[in-house]
């Protein structure tokens, strides 16, 4: 009996379900899709063999687990909207006298059985999906275009198993709660009416809020647009953290306080704009959209911030995706290189010269042939240069250091450049090639330096900027000082880095294995350095050590994941946001039926209705679209002005057009089809109120 019960029931309601089924199917098949990059049947990312896929499959496993896990909120809230829906029949099984456990157990199994048909339709899909994924992570690292659709077991297994023990604990949830309501508040529950109106004083705080959260937010940004001009290069990250999170803390608050203030705008519509409110249904849909405001206002709030969240991470990971892979090739200049610190050092005599002989032993005993190599020594160009962390002013603000003639040279012939020939009283400025070179000529003052007594003119080339490597300046600068050698001879060393061609290129596991080989041989060879400053907030005085074959696997697949976990991210949240935007509207179609029954008979045509219908929800999900749309727009701005002038040497605005317009395109689309199903849902709810027209 129970089980004709529940199938009658499952067939239907199901039409009732359909974006709740809709949402589920998309995000198991999304979780399918995933995950089947790291299932070990998944033959197409082995093939890939000259990239190591470790660090990848770590990542995507537990980040697709954890954001998969925001889903309990989504599948929570559903369970309520189902709830309501079924209440009165539910209490009308207890009237028959089935027993409460019963009632919620039958319930349960409904909910389950929609969930896991749900998810086998996405396992289904998420093949396709899958198929897609893999193709553009193999066609991204190895430009080879493999397409086949392979259904995955192990995959099929983990995604119902994921997903049956998130409706297990929330029908765990729901039945501890059904049996605990008494009959009564079951039968009564449709006549509970929504909102929440404050007093006057509520509304001129949460007013003032949102104009002072704008305000600073404004300020803000207008702050570090300023700070972005006045810097040729990098903005200090401590700048541009300190001025995001008072953005991005600002425009929360006031997103917040501009609901709750919402609700005061449509009382002053209602009661002021008498023209307004009496034409055609108006006053019902500002009632509607009162009472709907007024107890939602938080939950409203909190899905915009969502939004704004999915419609940045669609944005913005691809973007930043291609800035990390065109800044790939200026890490990579070098196979191995090797930099050098002195910020844990107190005393300018105890920075050392570096001999990195021991390194070219460690790379023959481990069969690396060296085609060419360079020890880069840097210089102090005035001994007044050097601070230790407690006498510099800023602790991010370090000098710019000089290099001899002959070593500038060999580093220009290392990359492909030709020499420079200097005067032996001239100098010339290298700037990285990140910052424009014309802007830097405008304001370049200095045309003499005087060092150690020895007057220096500028050469009539003034400043050179080929990309030769991030590595050769000093800490928070973007430029070097080119000196003749017997300059540098007499100045103070500063730093020391190695720089390396190998005839081969290196073993990934080699790669990965000998950066902790040539510290631990320079701790030994330097160990009175370790014994003196070891306590003194130590950093590694040769740090980092990068090779190029294990610096390209990390780039590359950190930029996957990155387009991956913003695609996921994007799509998961937006459909939660969505899904309760929609299901907020069907509980009111709900609650409200018995009010479209009465305006119905009388005298209001069908017509009228749906044109009400289609208001209100094109209010209510216009709303939070809008304003998502403006806050992703200003954290999107704040990116640009933090890497702008990244942005305009590692990523061409065709690339750049095309992340942000496709992205936008697909959160349309989805948007608009949420939209009209919550349009057709609603109005499948409340069809019977005009069967007397059928």
């Amino acid at each position: 009996m129970y089980s004709k019960l529940i199938k009658k029931n499952f067939t239907k309601t199901f039409k009732d379900y359909l974006i709740y089924f809709i949402t589920i199917s998309l995000s198991s098949s999304l979780f399918f899709a995933f995950m089947s990059l790291t299932s070990s049947k998944n033959s197409l990312l082995e093939e890939a063999n000259q990239f190591n896929f470790d660090i990848f499959y770590t990542w995507i496993k537990y980040a697709t687990y954890i954001i998969t896990i925001s889903l309990l909120v989504l599948i929570n809230y559903v369970n309520k909207h189902m709830l309501k829906r079924r209440v009165k029949e539910l209490s009308i099984y207890m009237i028959l006298g089935m027993q409460q456990t019963k009632v919620a157990f039958l319930f349960f199994i409904e909910t389950l059985m929609l969930g896991l048909l749900a998810v086998v339709v996405g396992n289904l899909v998420g093949t396709l999906l899958s198929g897609v994924l893999t193709t553009l992570i193999v066609l991204s690292i190895s430009d080879t275009f493999k397409f086949s659709i392979v259904f995955y077991p192990d995959t099929a297994v983990r995604t119902l198993f994921f997903f049956l023990i998130i409706y297990t604990l929330i029908g765990f949830l729901n039945i501890r709660k059904l049996s605990r309501w008494q009959l009564i508040d079951l039968l009564v529950d449709d006549k509970k009416t929504e909102g929440n109106l404050h007093g006057k004083i509520f509304y001129i705080m949460t007013s003032i809020v949102a104009i002072v959260s704008y305000g600073t937010a404004y300020i803000f940004l207008k702050r570090f647009f300023q700070i972005g001009r006045s810097f040729n290069g990098d903005i200090p990250y401590y700048e541009s953290n300190l001025n995001q999170i008072f953005i991005f803390l600002s425009i929360i608050v006031a997103i917040y306080a501009t609901y709750h203030t919402m609700s005061n705008i449509v009382i002053i519509i209602k009661s002021k704009s008498k023209k307004y409110k009496y034409s055609n249904l108006n006053l019902v849909l500002i009632g509607n959209l009162l009472q709907k405001i007024s107890s939602n206002a938080r939950t409203m709030a909190t899905i915009t911030i969502t939004l704004i969240v999915a419609l940045s991470g669609f944005v913005l990971a691809p973007i930043l995706a291609d800035l990390s892979e065109g800044f790939l090739t200026q890490r990579t200049q070098f196979d191995i290189k090797i930099n050098n610190r002195y910020t844990s050092i107190d005393k300018l005599e105890d920075i050392p010269k570096i001999d990195y002989s021991f390194v070219d032993k460690i790379l023959e005993d481990n069969n690396i042939a060296i085609k060419e190599s360079l020890q880069l020594e840097q210089y102090f160009i005035w001994e007044t240069d050097f601070n230790n962390d407690e006498t510099r002013v800023n602790k991010f603000d370090y000098p710019r250091l000089a290099v001899g003639l002959s070593d500038y040279n060999q580093l220009r012939k290392m990359q492909g450049y030709e020499p420079i020939k200097l005067g032996n009283d001239e100098f010339v400025m290298h700037l990285s090639h990140e910052v424009d070179r014309a802007t830097i000529l405008e304001k370049f003052k200095t045309e003499q330096l005087i060092i150690n007594d020895k007057g220096l003119k500028l050469n009539s080339n003034k400043i050179y900027n080929e990309s030769l490597d991030e590595y050769i300046y000093n800490l928070n600068t973007q430029s070097i000082l080119v000196f003749p050698d017997d300059i540098t001879n007499n100045l103070k060393i500063a730093l020391t880095k190695y720089f390396i061609h190998t005839k081969e290129p290196v073993d990934y596991d080699l790669s990965i294995k000998l950066p902790s080989i040539i510290q631990g041989e320079f701790k030994e060879k330097y160990e009175y350095l370790y014994d003196k400053y070891d306590d003194n907030d130590f950093v590694e005085i040769i740090n980092p050590i990068r090779f190029k074959t294990a610096e390209t696997n990390l780039v590359m697949f950190s930029s996957i994941t990155t387009r991956l976990l913003g695609i996921y991210i994007g799509i998961i949240f937006l459909i939660i946001s969505l899904t309760i935007l929609a299901l907020q509207q069907l509980t009111d179609s709900i609650e409200g039926k018995n009010r479209f029954d009465i305006l119905h008979k009388m005298g209001v045509s069908q017509k009228d209705l749906n044109k009400l219908i289609n208001k209100q929800i094109t209010i209510y999900f216009g709303l939070p679209g809008v304003i998502s749309l403006l806050g992703s727009a200003v954290v999107l701005y704040t990116f640009v002005i933090r890497f702008g002038h990244k942005l305009k040497v590692y990523v061409d605005k065709v690339s750049f057009i095309y992340n942000v317009t496709v992205p936008s395109i697909i959160v349309v689309i989805i948007f608009i089809s949420y939209f009209l199903i919550t349009i057709y849902s609603y109005k499948h709810s409340i069809r019977d109120v005009f069967n007397d027209e059928q």
